[in-house]
């Protein structure tokens, strides 16, 4: 690299990192977890949470100044795969190796390359939806197969590299523990003769965040649950 350099016209910031670069040796190991750990890869993230971490810390979150440091980045990785890995109900520790402890500049990452770093907004995540007569307390109009149905079809992630556009949420059915910042959708009814009035609610843990209220023409089970999940695709993106 040195050789190539006195080739080459670098800018200030590159001379420094290759002198700060042909000192240094050693190597630097980052594993997404132990290896009889779980290494999650989250549709709320669109990626693999120690992928996301680094692009977020190369983003600037963990850059001295331009330079891409090797210690400062990895753990900044290591660090928030953890608080990412709560987001999602689970745990992960990604293992950090560098046996001589000696750090040295990997890259230098300009304004204009950092803006060309694309990380996925994060999606709400949603659990358990219910649904049910006001009045009776039952699922009188068999809505809650529909509403799960489509809950999840909304949720399914898009193939890498596809045009399609990226989910607008991620429903977690068959989830039982409560994951932090989840929201449950809840969807009362009243059925009349023409149409139904709904209530929609987006509850986190016990409390009420969103409420729409909807009146639908009566229809089959499956036309009123694609309706709700629009209704409720809306509700989630207004939710805090």
């Amino acid at each position: 690299m040195v050789k190539l350099a006195d080739r080459r016209e670098l800018s200030p910031d590159q001379i420094r990192a290759i002198e700060l670069l042909k000192d240094s040796t050693g190597s630097w190991i980052l594993m997404g977890s132990a290896a009889d750990a779980v290494s999650y890869e989250a549709n709320r993230y669109a990626q693999g949470l120690l992928t996301y971490a680094l692009l977020e810390g190369m983003q600037g979150a963990a850059l001295e100044g331009d330079q891409v440091e090797v210690s400062k980045l990895f753990g900044f990785a290591q660090r928030q795969v953890e608080d990412l890995a709560k987001g999602i109900g689970g745990i992960q520790r990604p293992v950090l190796s560098a046996p001589k402890g000696q750090t040295f500049p990997i890259g230098l990452l300009k304004e204009e390359d950092r803006r060309q770093i694309h990380l996925a907004t994060l999606k709400p995540q949603l659990l358990r939806a219910r649904a049910q007569d006001r009045v009776t307390f039952v699922d009188s109009l068999n809505l809650l197969p529909a509403l799960r149905a489509g809950l999840r079809a909304a949720s399914l992630p898009a193939m890498r590299g596809a045009q399609q556009q990226e989910p607008a949420l991620v429903y977690l059915d068959s989830v039982v523990d409560e994951i932090p910042d989840a929201l449950i959708p809840q969807v009362l009814y009243e059925p009349g003769q023409v149409s139904v009035k709904f209530s929609i609610r987006l509850l986190r843990g016990n409390t009420p965040v969103v409420e729409r209220n909807v009146e639908l023409p009566t229809g089959s089970a499956e036309a009123l649950g694609k309706a709700l999940v629009a209704e409720i695709i809306v509700a989630s993106g207004t939710a805090k």
